[in-house]
């Protein structure tokens, strides 16, 4: 058996814009390799992964612009939701970036490091629990995630 591909990997490459090559990937992906989940979590992927796979990229397109990019409460900038434009978000996102220096990873600077998929591949990929921790400690911003997208009904 292949080694299992880590969950959050999964939904860090499902969060991130659609584009060509992401979206095949998508569309090769086995859900049988993702783990450790719960069988509530696999089912949940399952529905999203069948509902992702029913769209053309530009459906998809249209869908992530619509449900991330006009409502606050939707950004996956997690220092965002809390702090908007301002001083404290800056030296939030300042924390962010330490942490991932000391992991020894360096993220791709064409992000912010409070990005919801840059988190979730560092969490992904994060030596001991930092990746985890870092998430943990931004779990009132991905709980406004979802609770806006859930307001929406979206399948995202």
């Amino acid at each position: 058996m292949a080694d299992q591909v880590n969950p959050l990997k999964l939904v860090s490459l499902l969060l991130q814009y659609p584009e060509p090559d992401a979206v095949e990937e998508i569309h090769r992906f086995d859900l049988a390799d993702v783990g450790p989940v719960s069988p509530a979590q696999r089912q949940a992927l399952a529905g999203f992964l069948d509902w992702y796979r029913s769209l053309d990229l530009d459906q998809l397109r249209r869908s992530y612009v619509d449900n991330f990019d006009f409502d606050r409460r939707r950004s996956l900038h997690l220092t965002y939701q809390l702090h908007g434009d301002s001083r404290q978000r800056g030296l939030a996102l300042l924390k962010i970036k330490n942490v991932y220096r000391d992991a020894g990873l360096v993220p791709d600077e064409t992000e912010l490091p409070d990005y919801l998929p840059l988190m979730l591949e560092f969490a992904a990929l994060a030596p001991d629990s930092a990746g985890r921790d870092l998430l943990d400690q931004h779990r009132e911003s991905i709980e406004l995630i979802q609770a806006g997208l859930s307001g929406a009904d979206s399948p995202w």
